[in-house]
This record gives C-alpha cells, structure tokens and sequence, in this order.
C-alpha cells in the first residue's frame, strides 16, 4: 500500500513498484480516498488509460470501461457539492505486459479540465464515516424568531428589540428572504442602533486537534448593507477556536469613498478597488461564501471572486479547533441611523481528521 499525490501515471512496459504481475504480464491497482469539489456544480470526470478502469465517486459507478487496447478516454459526470468530501474508488487493470497508463480528470462549468490535484484528493476513506457536513440551520422553525440557547444558537440581546425601526432594532427571524416553508430555513439578521453591538453564534459542536481540513460554505445576501466604516459601525462574519480567537473574518470596508471599496478575508483583499455601484451589485444579491482552513492556511473565495489564501486572522487561534460561526455588528454614530442586515442560507460546515 503506498499514497499517491495524484492519479496521473505512465509506466510504459512497467508497473508500478512492489506491484503483483499476473502470468501473462498484467496487472491491477486499486486508489481509495476522498475527493473535495471546489464548486457547487455538476462535475465531469475524466479516465484516459491504456487497459480496463472503473470509477467510483460517493459511492455511484460513474465510469465502467472493463476492456480497452489503446489509451482511450470515457467520461461520466455527477453533480457535487463544494463544503464536503466525496468517497472515491478507481480500479485499473491492465490486461497484459505492455504499454500502461493511467489518469483521472475533472472539470465543470467553473473548473477547467485538469489532472485532479493533490490538494483536492486526500488518502481518507470515507465509506460508512458521517462524511457530509453538519447543516448550520437544520431545524430552525419556519417564519419564526430565532430563540437564544435553540440547537446550539446563541444571541446577544437574547431576544427582538423592536422599540424603533430607525434607531433601536435587533431581530433575528428565519425563513424572511427565501420564504421556503420546507427546512432548512434561511436565517435574517437586522440590526439599526444609534450605539452599541449585538451578535449571534452557532456552536460546531465538539473540535478536535486531529482535524486534517474543515470548510464552511453558505449563501450569503447583503441587501441594503453600507460597507464596514472605521469609525460608524460595521458586521463582521468570524469562524472562533474554542478559545474564542478568530480565525477566519469576513467584511466589506470604505477605504476610500467613492471608489475604492473592497472586500476582505482575514484583513486581505478578495474583492479589490471596486465603486459603490458594482460593490453593491455583489454583496446585494445572494453569493456562495467558502472559508477553508488547512495547514494553517485560510482560503476565501466569495461569489465570482478568490481563491484568495492568507494567514488566520489572530497569530494566537487554533485553525483546527474551530468551535463557532459568529456574526458580530457595532455601531458608534448617533442618528446616523447605522443599519445591517444579513441573509443566510445553504449553510454547511464539514470537519474532517486525519
């Protein structure tokens, strides 16, 4: 048994080391392991080999080529999910002594064709592991407040503040932007204070300091936000260590009024020196965000933008032992009537060991 970066080999009138050769000079090799899409999208992959192969992916045989004398390529195809990894299986057999070659390849509507690399491939078996990944807003009611202490949410004020819609709002209901009766709801958020801060946390559950890689991926929807100010107020989106440091922040921010407004992961730019006007055409609609951690690398990528990889956020946190989503929103402008609202929805966090 031996690990392989990438499936992507040419052993002409070989085999590959310390492999069995049958009488007639053939042979057979088998990879297992896990497979992490990086879009939300209907994947093709590709098998290009000289003999017979077979491709598994979650479990589905989407490639079946039992015989094959040249090098030949076929293809199937299987929608995935970015947040969470997929169990793969492929089995190459070569039929006789001779030329041997072996590749897998993928590509969609996002991702060019490619040999599968190895920072998409990990030597994990997933097969009968909870591999997919926990649903941040499983189980909220419908049309309904969300309830401090309710499946592992918490919210500071604890309840509605509903004393002025201009000055002195907080309100965190479900099911208001997508108005979807089935679960999972969407959650929204709505803070307008003159001062003060307000936030709410989701618990993910227990961490552990063999975590390999963990991804959190949502729909997220900035309508009618102004971007973070320096000095009025703002909304960060944080992923905390059980310690309560951050390692992963999220914001827009005014650099320089009009012009330069940007979007930043970790205090870096994913969304550079753009107007007011094409700003809010992004943030204003529903975008998929994705924050993954490996290594003690963070990567953002955000609608149309990124990859964009940087350090954590606090030199101190722990990348393994996320603990918690957090939203946090401040205000200091008095009568500026400060406001934020924040949708959230297809949110997902995957945690996977080593």
């Amino acid at each position: 048994m031996r690990i392989d970066s990438a499936v992507d080999f040419d052993w002409h009138a070989g085999a590959p080391p310390g492999t069995a050769l049958r009488a007639d000079g053939g042979f057979s090799v088998r990879w297992t392991g896990a497979v992490w899409p990086l879009h939300s999208e209907t994947y093709t992959f590709y098998t290009s080999a000289v003999g017979g192969v077979r491709l598994w992916v979650d479990g589905r045989l989407v490639i079946d080529q039992r015989r094959g004398e040249g090098e030949t390529e076929r293809s199937g195809s299987i929608p995935l999910r970015t947040g969470r990894g997929y169990a793969l299986r492929m089995e190459y057999y070569a039929r006789r002594a001779g030329s041997a070659s072996a590749r897998l390849a993928w590509a969609s509507r996002s991702q060019p064709k490619e040999v599968i690399p190895s920072s998409q491939l990990a030597a994990v078996d997933l097969r009968g592991q909870p591999h997919d990944p926990r649903d941040v807003l499983d189980s909220l009611p419908y049309d309904g407040t969300l309830e401090d202490g309710l499946y592992g949410w918490r919210r500071s004020p604890a309840g509605d503040v509903l004393a002025d819609r201009y000055h002195n709002y907080w309100a965190a209901v479900t099911s208001v932007q997508t108005y979807r009766k089935e679960p999972p709801h969407d959650l929204s958020l709505t803070f307008q204070q003159n001062t003060g801060n307000a936030t709410v946390t989701r618990d993910l559950g227990a961490p552990s300091d063999s975590t390999r890689r963990w991804t959190f991926a949502a729909d997220l929807n900035y309508t009618g936000n102004y971007p973070n100010h320096g000095t009025q107020g703002g909304q960060y989106f944080d992923v905390l260590d059980d310690a309560g440091r951050i390692i992963a922040r999220f914001y827009s921010v005014v650099v320089a009024y009009p012009n330069d407004f940007r979007v930043y992961g970790n205090d870096n730019a994913v969304v550079q020196g753009t107007d007011d006007r094409t700003l809010r055409s992004v943030t204003w609609q529903w975008q998929p965000l994705e924050i993954t951690a490996e290594n003690g690398a963070i990567t953002f990528r955000y609608g149309p933008y990124g990859p964009m990889t940087t350090h954590v956020f606090d030199a101190a946190s722990d990348w393994r032992r996320a603990k918690s989503l957090r939203f946090y929103f401040w205000t200091n402008a008095p009568y500026a009537n400060y406001s934020r609202s924040v949708g959230l929805d297809h949110a997902q966090f995957l945690r996977v060991g080593r």
